[in-house]
């Protein structure tokens, strides 16, 4: 027996619709949330890098920091270079599935 709760939000006239995009809408939620906190976290501390490079470290990379160069790891740099374009590519996602979650609801309503 389906609980009166469920059957309020997860039924409808005895079928089930759930909206796939509302959940897919919620993961690229998540997933720019982490993108954003990594973002701020590599560049919260790239100035905290030495000042000379260190092959036993791989801190090889020269980066500008305020004036200062600093030696940064490769994993490093691809972050720096790469996490932005990610955002803005899962963010044109997330767009695109908000707006089908909007269109799927509406077209729910209507069918009822």
């Amino acid at each position: 027996m389906v609980s009166d709760l469920c059957q309020n939000t997860c039924m409808a006239n005895g079928n089930k619709r759930f909206n796939t995009w509302k959940i897919i809408k919620n993961i690229l939620t998540a997933c720019l949330a982490v993108i954003m906190g990594m973002w701020w976290v590599v560049l919260g501390t790239v100035c905290s890098e030495p000042a000379e490079p260190s092959v036993t470290t791989h801190h090889m990379i020269p980066f500008n920091c305020h004036g200062t160069v600093v030696f940064i790891t490769p994993l490093r740099s691809a972050l720096l270079t790469w996490l932005m374009p990610m955002f803005l590519v899962v963010g044109l996602f997330w767009r695109a599935a908000e707006k089908r979650a909007t269109r799927t609801k509406q077209r729910a309503a209507v069918s009822d």
